[in-house]
């Protein structure tokens, strides 16, 4: 009856991170870190704690759209820029009021 493919309850932390994944959540942490902002503070100010924020940095675990959404809003980028390594000194660094 099994098809030899992970079922649904399948966790995280068994499959190896997505490079895309990667690449972004790499992304994140450096705007994060190049407005100042500590994990806890973007964690606080995106509905998640540090821990999970950590493990979205990491490619650990994939962040969903909805608080990438709210990632955008707090970081004041564009989706295209986390893909996007040549537009990072074009951005002006005002990180929305936390």
């Amino acid at each position: 009856m099994g098809t030899g493919q992970a079922g649904a309850h399948q966790t995280y932390s068994h499959v190896v991170p997505d490079v895309t994944d990667m690449h972004v959540g790499a992304r994140v942490r450096l705007r994060r870190a190049l407005l100042g902002l500590s994990e806890e503070k973007l964690g606080e100010a995106v509905g998640v704690i540090f821990q999970r924020l950590l493990q979205n940095e990491q490619g650990a675990h994939p962040i969903r759209s909805s608080r990438m959404h709210v990632i955008l809003q707090v970081l004041d980028v564009t989706a295209s820029i986390l893909c996007d390594d040549t537009r990072w000194r074009e951005r002006p660094i005002h990180p929305q009021k936390i």
